[in-house]
């Protein structure tokens, strides 16, 4: 790492007013490490609680409730409700894993890496958008429609128009690409 790599997110600790904070993360020169910060925070969070708290998932599918939903009956004598429970699981981890590496890329220089990732995760986000409203309007029961069932939607909204803004809209020095490529 070089030391502008090192320096991609100085001053954001620094940061406590939020008047000051978001012009500067809306600006031209933080927009993508702003993009990066938002997808490692909801990442790491929803990874965590569903890595350590699986049952709380619950709220996205069946009917919305923490201690029903995917779970219900978890345990040895329904092995549906513990798939669940192990696949929830599972998916916690990678979403653990994907904060931390997006919080190590956004430190690094290599535009080809930033690149990568930002393609990559307009492809995921997209796809698990197009899936999950795919879901709710099935209305089969399958995902709650409720306060968490919108906002996982508002989420990947926001994260597919913002890698895709990324990907398509903004030029090579976005991703601090060499001249001679």
């Amino acid at each position: 790492n070089s030391a502008a790599g090192q320096d991609s997110l100085e001053g954001w600790s620094d940061m406590t007013d939020l008047s000051s904070f978001l012009p500067e993360a809306l600006s031209q020169k933080r927009r993508l490490r702003s993009l990066f910060l938002f997808q490692v925070y909801v990442s790491a969070f929803a990874g965590l609680i569903a890595f350590i708290f699986p049952k709380a998932f619950g709220v996205f599918f069946t009917d919305g409730s923490v201690s029903d939903g995917v779970h219900s009956g978890a345990g040895a004598s329904n092995s549906q409700g513990s798939v669940a429970h192990l696949m929830i699981r599972l998916y916690g981890a990678l979403l653990a894993t994907q904060a931390w590496l997006v919080w190590v890329v956004a430190k690094v220089d290599d535009g080809y890496v930033k690149r990568a990732f930002i393609q990559g995760y307009f492809g995921c986000f997209a796809a698990s958008l197009a899936a999950v409203v795919a879901a709710h309007a099935q209305d089969d029961g399958t995902m709650a429609g409720h306060f968490f069932g919108a906002l996982k939607i508002v989420i990947l909204s926001i994260l597919t128009a913002g890698y895709g803004w990324f990907a398509f809209f903004q030029p090579p020095a976005v991703y601090e690409l060499p001249r001679d490529h």
